[in-house]
Formats: C-alpha cells, sequence, structure tokens
C-alpha cells in the first residue's frame, strides 16, 4: 500500500487510541458489547484514577465473579510503564464490590476470601453481615440464627454474632417492628443477641434525648415508657436497661439537661 494511502487507512479506520479518556470511559461502561472489549478501553485511559474506576465499573457492568479482574488492575498501562499508586486503591474496592457479587450469587464463603484480599476487609466483612441481617427479616430468629455460622471464622469480624443482631434489630425498627427480648430468648447462643438488645434500647432512648433538647430530661424519662409497645415490647431485660440508661444519663436531682442554644 503506498505510504500516502496508508496514512490516511491510519486516520480514517476507527481506533481506541484516538479517543480522549472520557470518550474511552464511555465506551467501556455503555457501548462495548464484550467484556473483553470494554477492559480493553478501559486499560487506554491514561489518568491512572479514571481508569481504575473503568476496570472497577466493566466487572461490575458484566457481573464479573473471579478475582483476576481485581489483581490486574495493578499491571501497567504500557510498556516501560510502572503501577500508578492510585490503583491500589481501586484495586481492593474492586475486591470490595466483588465480594458483594459473590455473596449476591449465593458464594458466601467465596464473598469473606475475598474480603480479606481488602485493605477494607473489616468494612467488607461487615457489608456481607449486613445483607444477611436484612435477608432475615421475615425469618424467625431461630431460623435466622444460622445465618451467622458462615462468618464464626472471619477472622476480622470477631464480633459478628452481636453486629448481626444489631443490624436486625435496626432495620426492624426502620420496617416498624418493636425490638423483642422473645427473639432472644429463642436462640441456641442468646447472649448477643440480648447484648445488641441492650445496645439498641440505649440507641433508641439517646436519640430522644438528644430530640427533646433543653425540655428536660425527666420529660424524656417519662417518653421512653411510650416507646415501649412501639419501639421495643415490654420485658425485664428491656426494662432493667431503661433504667440503666436513666441511671446514666439522668441527673437524679431532675435539673434540665443544658445544651447549645
Amino acid at each position: 500500500m503506498p505510504v500516502a494511502a496508508l496514512a490516511l487507512a491510519l486516520v480514517v479506520l476507527p481506533g481506541c487510541e484516538r479517543r480522549s479518556d472520557a470518550e474511552r470511559y464511555h465506551h467501556a461502561l455503555v457501548e462495548a458489547r464484550s467484556y473483553a472489549t470494554a477492559r480493553a478501553s478501559c486499560r487506554r485511559i491514561e489518568d491512572p484514577d479514571s481508569r481504575g474506576d473503568c476496570l472497577v465499573g466493566v466487572m461490575e457492568v458484566w457481573q464479573r465473579l473471579d478475582a483476576a479482574g481485581c489483581h490486574e488492575i495493578l499491571a501497567p498501562a504500557g510498556a516501560g510503564a510502572g503501577a500508578a499508586p492510585e490503583l491500589a486503591v481501586w484495586r481492593d474496592e474492586c475486591m470490595f464490590q466483588l465480594a458483594e457479587r459473590q455473596r449476591a450469587h449465593g458464594d458466601l464463603p467465596t464473598a469473606l476470601r475475598t474480603c480479606l484480599d481488602s485493605r477494607w476487609a473489616r468494612e467488607c466483612s461487615w457489608h456481607l453481615l449486613q445483607d444477611e441481617a436484612e435477608a432475615s427479616l421475615d425469618e424467625p430468629a431461630a431460623v435466622a440464627e444460622a445465618r451467622i455460622r458462615a462468618f464464626r471464622d472471619a477472622p476480622r469480624l470477631p464480633d459478628a454474632s452481636l453486629q448481626f443482631w444489631i443490624i436486625r434489630a435496626r432495620a426492624g425498627a426502620a420496617r416498624g417492628r418493636p425490638v423483642s427480648e422473645a427473639d432472644c430468648a429463642a436462640l441456641a447462643a442468646p447472649a448477643p443477641c440480648r447484648e445488641a438488645l441492650g445496645v439498641t434500647v440505649r440507641s433508641m432512648l439517646d436519640a430522644r434525648l438528644r430530640a427533646e433538647g433543653t425540655s428536660g430530661c425527666a420529660h424524656v424519662v417519662q417518653t421512653a415508657a411510650t416507646l415501649s409497645g412501639v419501639a421495643w415490647l415490654p420485658g425485664p431485660l428491656v426494662d432493667a436497661e431503661v433504667a440503666r440508661w436513666a441511671s446514666a444519663r439522668c441527673p437524679t436531682s431532675g435539673a434540665e439537661r443544658s445544651g447549645p442554644p
């Protein structure tokens, strides 16, 4: 082919190399018809931060479940180029999102192992626990308890049982479901549930106290009784927790709680 013709062909033929970073990003996330093509467009993005974002995004779009794509984020963009330090964060974010997809596809054990390969291993594991707790809301407590077993070997979440019941109690309360100490009595291991019950009741009372402002702690204690049957069902554990909270938060003199104007 004559040199002039070859030069013209290089101009008119579509090529990602002549695209801007924004065009490559758009092609990868919107136009690409295969994961390989999308990934190739991302790899051509010159800005490391945008390239990492793009590589994580295409794995989400194409629902990739293998960790290889996350590890490859650290590969240099071109010959002679070194790995950009910005990409280390995107690689860990990739592992975080991958774990959530693996759990959503029914492979919780693999998802928990994936979390360990991220700098945010605890946060990642906690998000998986949150998903499990929220998925259990329509199950009896004794059935929901089985979901905790997978987390007993999660090294970065040793308090998984406590966190599970706290998440479940708060998510249930958001649905208008009162916290009930009877749920704990039905469990094989009731202690974390009872601890979570106390945490939940105290957080509800603290929120009420903050909302009441300067109207006085005595009034908050009185209104705490109105929460019974709405925020929680009455019982000896709840009653004792309310009493402990009042002792810690409310002055015995009846003096009003001071606060900012």
